[in-house]
């Protein structure tokens, strides 16, 4: 009884995976890359959170601070042109926990330029890749379940966080 049906199935399964009924099915050509960069990979959150999250940058929107970020192609413009802002932007998020200061790698005093030795570390935001590596593979936790886009989230999500604590002073726990 439910050999017809099966059979039926199978046929029109091969069916659809028959000819292209001359249509040109090749894959689209790659497309080519213009020279302006759309994004800069690198630490999680760098940009979102500290090139202009609080809307202080004059005349600029945050989206178009963000933007010109991503834009610079030249590391030797980063700092000059954006240092300035993640530094201010530490010290607003540093004054959080209401205990200035206590951020990794904040200046003792009070003084200018106390958050410039980690907007330094992080200006440099850029993902490095090993190009002579022709594979890269993920290892799979034991139990570890959900595809390699919720691995990914979650280690994105990881990430975050272990800036967020770090930046407000409270270290790993």
């Amino acid at each position: 009884m439910n050999r017809p049906l099966i059979l039926a199935a199978l046929v029109s399964v091969l069916a659809a995976c028959g000819s292209d009924n001359g249509n040109n099915n090749t894959p689209p050509a790659k497309p080519t890359l213009g020279a302006t960069q759309i994004d800069r990979m690198g630490r999680a959150g760098v940009n979102t959170a500290l090139t202009d999250p609080f809307d202080i940058v004059s005349g600029m929107t945050p989206n178009q601070v963000k933007d010109a970020y991503n834009a610079l192609t030249d590391p030797s413009t980063w700092s000059p042109q954006f240092k300035k802002n993640i530094s201010t932007n530490l010290a607003i998020l540093d004054s959080l926990d209401t205990v200035c200061g206590n951020q990794l790698l904040a200046g003792p005093s009070a003084v200018a330029g106390r958050y410039d030795t980690l907007a330094g570390v992080l200006v440099d935001d850029r993902l490095y890749v090993r190009t002579d590596k022709t594979t890269c593979t993920l290892p799979r936790r034991r139990g570890q379940r959900g595809g390699p886009d919720q691995r990914r989230l979650r280690r994105t999500d990881a990430a975050l966080q272990h800036h967020r604590r770090h930046l407000l002073g409270a270290g790993d726990r």
